[in-house]
């Protein structure tokens, strides 16, 4: 009796564990808009956090929406996340929330199922709307879920957009909104500590595979071409595969890159150093047609090509006393959601000890 009374206190503490150890390390917010009387839904998000929203549609009938906008909306197959609702005006996510990535919809046993995940940087609150319409009979029942993004890191980061066809006001990046047609290479000049990120097109992926934790570096024979002109400021050259090499990012920072994204996305936040470091991320057309380049020139500055010796000095000696100035100085928003991330990492490495732990006494007292 006693052995069967430790086994089934045991199987509640491992189904205890395991429901704690999912939330930990799950930062999902599910929003079903048919498991509820409600006909308004109010979520807010952070920077980094994943929305899943659900909506039982019936796509193949004949929806009798009285407005004619939203009936648009719906014969358009307008809905979220795709596209997002503002001010009664559809815009594509891509554009209305630069980043956003992972945006994934699919439609199974009349139920559909959409979700993205809000990026690292949003520089303003941002507010959009979905609307889900159930079938009811002789009516429909329209549903509306609001979404709120809280603002983090309020300046543009370093980085590289090669979306050019999205508005220039909703930027999140120094360098944007390029005509790639024309500009085929965008230079980036982060600090130690910076996010920088790297936004390719549609139809385009980014490379190489696992883009910031591997990157191409200029092989030995080709790395002093980094300080020709040339190098820097003819924005169309062409990419030349066989200058580069692809190496483990642990292999130039000694450690690992915490890193988000998609194919078409990627961030990472930089250590912290003031060693002058050099590498490079490309967007490859799916077709094999373009590519383009986003060089990361770390701690480096342009200005040093276009201004003169004692500019530079006085420069550099500025840049030591902010250095120093600044070495105290509080971390971001943006490098605190990154640290909460690598939190997980280390959330699920305990609940897989306490697991195992858990596994050893039950079969122990069974």
């Amino acid at each position: 009796m006693m052995s069967e009374v430790k086994s089934l206190y045991m199987g509640v503490v491992l189904l205890a564990l395991l429901v704690i150890c999912r939330e930990i390390c799950m930062c999902k917010k599910h929003v079903d808009l048919s498991s509820s009387q409600k006909n308004l839904f109010l979520l807010n998000v952070e920077p980094g956090d994943t929305v899943v929203y659900t909506c039982p549609y019936s796509l193949n009938g004949e929806m009798k929406i009285t407005c004619a906008r939203e009936r648009e909306y719906f014969e358009r197959k307008l809905f979220c996340f795709e596209h997002v609702i503002i001010n009664k005006n559809v815009y594509l996510l891509r554009d209305y929330i630069r980043g956003a990535h992972n945006l994934v919809s699919k439609y199974v046993n009349n139920i559909y199922t959409a979700e993205f995940t809000v990026p690292p940087v949003v520089l303003t609150n941002r507010h959009f709307e979905c609307y889900c319409y159930m079938d009811q009979g002789e009516h429909v029942v329209k549903k509306t879920l609001k979404v709120h993004i809280s603002k983090g890191i309020v300046r543009k980061i370093p980085g590289c957009d090669f979306n050019d066809e999205y508005r220039e006001s909703t930027a999140i990046t120094t360098f944007n909104n390029m005509n790639r047609k024309f500009v085929k290479v965008c230079d980036s000049y982060p600090k130690g500590g910076d996010t920088i990120v790297l936004l390719c097109p549609m139809n385009y992926t980014v490379k190489p595979n696992g883009c910031f934790s591997q990157v191409y570096v200029k092989k030995e024979d080709f790395a002093n071409e980094k300080n020709n002109l040339e190098e820097r400021f003819n924005i169309n050259r062409k990419w030349e595969e066989d200058k580069y090499k692809v190496v483990n990012v642990e292999t130039i920072f000694n450690q690992k890159l915490v890193t988000s994204g998609d194919e078409n996305t990627r961030f990472t936040k930089i250590p912290v150093t003031n060693e002058e470091v050099a590498f490079t991320c490309t967007c490859q057309a799916n077709d094999g047609s373009d590519t383009l380049m986003m060089n990361v020139y770390m701690n480096e500055n342009y200005d040093k090509f276009v201004k003169s010796p004692n500019e530079r000095l006085e420069q550099n000696n500025d840049r030591v006393q902010h250095s120093k100035f600044n070495s105290n100085a509080t971390v971001t928003t943006i490098h605190e959601k990154y640290e909460k991330k690598e939190s997980y990492g280390a959330h699920s490495f305990f609940c897989q000890i306490l697991f195992f732990l858990s596994l050893l006494v039950f079969f122990a007292v069974a």
